[in-house]
């Protein structure tokens, strides 16, 4: 939310909730007005016309909802900011186990009926190399610093 602010010099009292389940109450009671989460969570609500998608922060579309455009396609650019899920092994793991885990994994991950439900989530499915998902954790890591910088800069 700090980047659509920043990106559109929209003014947003930040609310902060214990629970999704409420922030779904609210919302579709009509006691908030914008609310940026995962389609997991919003996907049964926007199907059911109680709640209208505006655009998806990730850097595709997603396939649950090709039709949603993302926020640089509906003129909003710089709004990017989706999680990831990943596994992890202890440092020093042997390259031969991390080899085949990631082998073992991919495969599991692009089977059809695991590819199917994590893309109904709303998941964008990866399997990218360890080395590549390390560096999206360390680009990801000065991303959101930067922008926590950012914002606590501007709350002075």
């Amino acid at each position: 939310m700090e980047q659509i602010k920043r990106e559109t010099g929209a003014r947003l009292l930040m609310v902060a909730y214990k629970s999704g389940g409420t922030i779904v109450q609210d919302l579709t009671g009509g006691h908030l007005p914008v609310w940026l989460s995962f389609w997991s969570i919003i996907g049964p609500h926007v199907k059911s016309g109680k709640l209208r998608a505006l655009a998806v922060a990730a850097p595709q579309r997603l396939e649950a909802v090709p039709d949603l455009p993302t926020f640089a396609e509906a003129g909003v650019p710089n709004i990017e900011g989706f999680a990831w899920q990943g596994i992890f092994v202890p440092a020093g793991t042997p390259q031969a186990i991390v080899a085949k885990l990631h082998t073992e994994i991919a495969r599991a991950i692009n089977s059809p009926e695991i590819r199917n439900n994590l893309i109904e989530t709303g998941a964008i499915v990866g399997g990218n190399s360890p080395e590549e998902f390390a560096a999206m954790i360390r680009a990801d890591q000065e991303k959101w610093r930067r922008l926590a910088g950012e914002v606590s800069l501007a709350q002075q």
